[in-house]
This record gives C-alpha cells, structure tokens and sequence, in this order.
C-alpha cells in the first residue's frame, strides 16, 4: 500500500467512513425519530402528570386538615363525656346527700320542738325535784317511789 497514492488513500479511506455512516444512518435516524416522538409524548405526560399531582396535592391537604379536625372534635368529644360523666357522679352524690340531710331536717326539727318543751319545762322540773328532794329525804325509800309514781 505504501505505493498507493496518499490522496486515492484518504479519499478511499473517506468514501468508506461515508459508507458506513450511511448505513449506520438507515437504522439510528428513525430510532431517533422515534425518540423524538417519544420524548413529546413523554413532555405532555409529564405536563399532565404534574397537573394531576398538583390536584391531589391539594386533596391529600384537604384530606389531612379534615383528618386533624376530626381529632381535635373526637378530643373534645371525649373531653365532654368525660365532664358529663363526672357531673351525673356529683349529682348522684348531691341528691343522695339532700336525701340524707332532708331525713335529718326532719329529725332535728322534732328533736328542737321536743326541746322547746323540755326548755319550757325546765323551772316547774327544778321546783317538783328540789321539792322532792327537801321533803321526802326523811320518808323511807318505799314511801318515796309510793309518792313519786
């Protein structure tokens, strides 16, 4: 090769490399074409995909502010109950109490007229026992149970 001419080398060498590019051409040009194709779809995809997640973006908040409200509702629900159950406790032990104190109203009331009376009687109660005392000392015990009854 050496006697070759150096020009018919590099134009062969040129020629060749054309050739060869042409026929890689025929098969990566349509598989470009394709990729193009395939990355428009893919841009449009992707536009409505970032749409999409954008909505249930907005979904997926609302969703968890609703969930927070109903914890915070359920808390107080609870908070509530609990309060209702500890009034219906006080109100059974206060109508237990009224009932307890009302019989001792009752009571009390019979035992303060009871001592009206007594207090009433009280200087006549002195006078007959300090009477009996003074005049029946000197009788013998029969005849003082005889006079007392």
């Amino acid at each position: 090769m050496d006697k070759v001419s150096q020009v018919a080398k590099n134009l062969a060498k040129w020629v060749f490399a054309m050739d060869g590019f042409y026929k890689v051409n025929k098969i990566v040009k349509p598989k470009k074409e394709q990729l193009a194709v395939a990355e428009a779809e893919y841009a449009d995809v992707m536009k409505v995909l970032s749409v999409k997640q954008a909505e249930l973006k907005k979904i997926v908040d609302k969703v968890n502010a609703l969930k927070a409200d109903l914890k915070a509702t359920q808390d107080k629900k609870a908070e509530l109950e609990a309060k209702v159950a500890d009034c219906e406790a006080k109100l059974i032990r206060a109508e237990s109490l009224i009932t307890g104190l009302g019989g001792e109203k009752t009571r009390w009331k019979a035992l303060s007229e009871d001592l009206a009376i007594v207090y009433t009687n009280l200087t006549g109660d002195v006078l007959i026992s300090s009477g009996m005392i003074a005049y029946l000392g000197a009788f013998t015990s029969t005849f003082r149970e005889e006079l007392t009854s």
